[in-house]
């Protein structure tokens, strides 16, 4: 598929490497979730899996590129999977709350923020062939590990819009109307990565890129700090 600059806008656009570090997840668990494995593999390999979730783009030219709703899924799935619900459980999940919520994307659904566990006693109910052990698996785990999350998003028209990252102590914005959904500092505006990329390149010296870019120095040290916590 042909794809428009107005394909991405306010999507967001994202490399798997950017949403490995974003998510704390490996890029190869990201290529089987979303693809069953590494885009471009020899035409030979038969192991491929199926993937759980869905993805917004094709790829381009065998590459991946993954959009802000690519990414929210890709963190659910991992606070899943870390806390030992197996795979499989997951991709009937997802499939079934797909069917109910009508989206090809439905840990955006608002619905998850509002009225998770209800939610997943749903999907459950409709996938016959799942444990009560598995049920209880996946509501613990969205309890004690996913709401917490959950606060850290907005919601508009009862779809995942904004997410305010973890490491940016809160002032670091994951935002798809914003920079093309690089991590931006939310009260000026600029992209993390172009203010890291100044501060590297004069010498290391947060007074001289808020000089340049007419921002407080706290801003830029935010904006560093966050940037060496993501590549820690």
């Amino acid at each position: 598929m042909a794809y428009k600059i107005s394909d991405f806008v306010g999507q967001g656009i994202y490399t798997v490497p950017d949403v490995a570090k974003l998510t704390e997840t490996s890029p190869q668990n990201i290529y089987n979730w979303l693809y069953g494995d590494r885009p471009g593999g020899a035409p030979h390999e038969t192991h491929k899996l199926h993937p759980a979730l869905q993805h917004q783009f094709d790829l381009m030219d065998h590459i991946a590129n993954l959009s802000f709703k690519d990414m929210i899924q890709i963190r659910f799935v991992r606070f899943f999977r870390t806390q030992g619900v197996s795979l499989q459980t997951i991709r009937h999940a997802a499939e079934n709350a797909a069917r109910l919520l009508a989206t090809t994307h439905p840990f955006c659904s608002a619905r998850f923020k509002t009225d998770g566990l209800t939610l997943l006693a749903e999907v459950f109910e409709v996938n016959g062939c799942s444990s009560l052990v598995e049920l209880k698996s996946m509501q613990h785990v969205f309890k004690e590990v996913v709401d917490p999350f959950l606060r850290t998003l907005e919601y508009d028209s009862a779809v995942v819009s904004r997410w305010w990252h973890c490491k940016g102590d809160g002032n670091v914005i994951v935002d798809p109307q914003r920079n093309f959904g690089k991590p931006t500092l939310a009260k000026n505006g600029y992209a993390t990565e172009t203010l890291y990329e100044a501060f590297l390149a004069n010498g290391k010296s947060s007074k001289k890129v808020a000089d340049w870019y007419e921002v407080p120095t706290e801003d830029v040290e935010q904006a560093v700090e966050f940037e060496m916590r993501l590549a820690a």
